[in-house]
């Protein structure tokens, strides 16, 4: 069991994949993943793999500046030398808010769930003479604005 759920979290298997090569049955694997103690196991599991992945992060980051100071000091593009300088001596960015507004979606499209008893308000471009816009509930009848 523990096998398929390693499996799992460390090389991304689906569940039919990890039963099959932890030799257990698709059903059985099922069945056990609804057991609260195996819930727990798994995600115990799913935490060590995360803090495993954070602990190479460090050497890794430091082997990539290494990478980045030899590239600075002996690459043959200057172009590739100032990246390197861009990179080494930059401050991390500041993250942002990236807000975006789509103002071109037009009315009458797609579905819009009302709930019963709800008011809706329709409102025309350029009302007919005479007639005025009116309040309409979903629950079989119309309000009258009178």
């Amino acid at each position: 069991m523990i096998r398929a759920l390693t499996l799992r979290i460390r090389e991304g298997m689906t569940w039919p994949q990890a039963a099959q090569q932890a030799g257990l049955a698709e059903s059985t694997l099922f069945k056990a993943r609804k057991q609260p103690h195996i819930i727990e196991l798994y995600q115990r599991l799913e935490n060590e793999y995360i803090q495993d992945v954070e602990k190479m992060r460090a050497p890794y980051k430091a082997q990539a500046f290494e990478h980045a100071k030899h590239l600075m000091n002996n690459a043959k593009s200057e172009q590739v030398q100032a990246r390197m300088v861009e990179f080494l001596a930059g401050e991390p960015k500041e993250t942002g808010v990236n807000v975006q507004i789509n103002n071109t979606i037009s009315g009458g499209q797609g579905y819009e769930y009302v709930k019963p008893g709800q008011r809706v308000v329709v409102i025309e471009n350029e009302p007919s003479k005479g007639k005025q816009a009116q309040d309409v509930v979903l629950d079989g009848s119309d309000a009258d604005p009178e």
